[in-house]
């Protein structure tokens, strides 16, 4: 009878100890519930965006002309090593005494400034056969840089500099004291920003000027000199 008793006292105490965790727990989700009935506002922005401009820098014009990135895609050095665009022109048969010309039109096509433009020579200058002239060349491959003389102008501005040699005001005439075997490896040549594209100074023009020098001899036919430059846009 007492074990009875006993038993019916546990699972009483069991049953109480259920029933007022049942209350705790529904007080608790009525708590929860009630005070998610309050007044509040919220405001979400998916339209958070940061993004960052281009600085290109673009030679020549139309179908020939050669950006910094090379394609569409921007490289991780935004370079561009393989522009096929001469900046010497393309005159094949230059004879001496005679003054040539190239006009070469430089822009941003990026959206961001760019404040300085520097022009790098090559540090040496290489000479061939010319191919025009096949199968007939000289001998002078050694001295022949030395035998074409080169100014390059910036005509960016309303008043024309002389970039090389350095100086204010327009280029003067090519003569032997500035040549391309002087041109070769000489420290990189301070040119003008450019601003953003669709700018107005978003665009410049510089020109360069050589001439066979009238010293040359007949060992000085038939040949070819390269010096390769590099144009760079920085912020």
């Amino acid at each position: 009878m007492k074990r009875m008793q006993l038993k019916r006292t546990k699972k009483s105490r069991v049953g109480l100890v259920a029933a007022l965790l049942g209350v705790a727990l529904l007080g608790l989700t009525s708590a929860v519930t009630l005070g998610a009935v309050g007044f509040n506002a919220t405001i979400t922005n998916p339209t958070n965006t940061y993004s960052s401009g281009t600085l290109l820098l673009q030679e020549g014009s139309g179908t020939a002309a050669c950006v910094s990135s090379g394609t569409d895609t921007i490289n991780a050095a935004n370079t561009n090593s393989a522009c096929g665009i001469n900046d010497f022109g393309t005159t094949a048969n230059a004879a001496p005494g005679i003054v040539t010309t190239a006009a070469i039109p430089v822009s941003n096509v990026g959206t961001v400034a760019g404040s300085t433009l520097t022009i790098t020579p090559a540090a040496t200058c290489a000479v061939t056969a010319n191919s025009a002239t096949t199968p007939y060349s000289g001998a002078d491959t050694t001295g022949f840089c030395g035998k074409v003389d080169v100014t390059i102008q910036n005509d960016s501005t309303t008043s024309p500099s002389c970039v090389y040699p350095a100086g204010t005001g327009a280029c003067p005439a090519p003569s032997s004291t500035y040549t391309l075997a002087t041109l070769a490896g000489h420290a990189p040549l301070s040119g003008s920003g450019l601003g953003a594209s669709g700018s107005s100074t978003g665009t410049g023009s510089y020109t360069v000027s050589l001439e066979l020098d009238s010293s040359a001899t007949n060992a000085d036919q038939g040949l070819s000199a390269t010096v390769p430059l590099t144009w760079q846009l920085s912020q």
